[in-house]
């Protein structure tokens, strides 16, 4: 059985670019698998997902097409039942998920789950989603009011992503590297 490595946090905490910059770290590793999410929205600068129209997300959300899918802010996001069934023993999946949605997986997965939940104080929170301009005043607050939601995991790991990225890169592929299997 695969181990799926989660990555949870609210809107603004630095997911994507985390992600981002472990993708690139770990490009060449053959036992790592960035697992792409299919959102009704087109992907921004930092993230890498899969863009699909409300419509074709319905249909394939109606046929088991998704491990888990989830509605926020408007959007309709879906983790590809294939991305992750095609995971072999040894091998890791690492995917961003809504933090409402962990046991989509603990229950598949059982013991091979590992939660890590990304914060940072409002204040930075604030200041990425505006700066990522994606978000209009009162849907930034939306977001915000969001910040604090728990997550409920069997194996969660708190990440405080308030540093400067190249620090909370450095120090977030070493969580990575600590949880995966032995010998990968």
């Amino acid at each position: 059985m695969p181990k799926i490595i989660l990555l949870t946090g609210a809107s603004g905490a630095g997911k994507d670019t985390l992600l981002k910059k472990a993708r690139v770290y770990f490009r060449n590793h053959p036992k790592i698998h960035f697992i792409k999410r299919v959102i009704t929205r087109k992907p921004g600068e930092f993230e890498e997902n899969y863009y699909m129209e409300d419509s074709a997300f319905e249909l394939l959300k109606e046929s088991g097409f998704f491990i888990s899918w989830w509605n926020a802010h408007g959007l309709k996001y879906g983790i590809p039942r294939r991305e992750i069934d095609h995971l072999k023993r040894g091998e890791t999946a690492i995917v961003s998920i809504s933090r409402e949605k962990v046991s989509d997986f603990e229950t598949r997965f059982k013991d091979q789950v590992v939660v890590i939940n990304v914060t940072a104080s409002r204040e930075v929170i604030e200041k990425r989603l505006k700066k990522r301009k994606r978000e209009n005043q009162l849907q930034i607050i939306t977001r915000l009011k969001r910040r604090d939601i728990p997550v409920t995991a069997r194996h969660l790991i708190p990440f405080d992503n308030n540093r400067e990225i190249d620090i909370s890169s450095k120090a977030f592929i070493k969580l990575l590297k600590k949880n995966l299997p032995k010998g990968a």
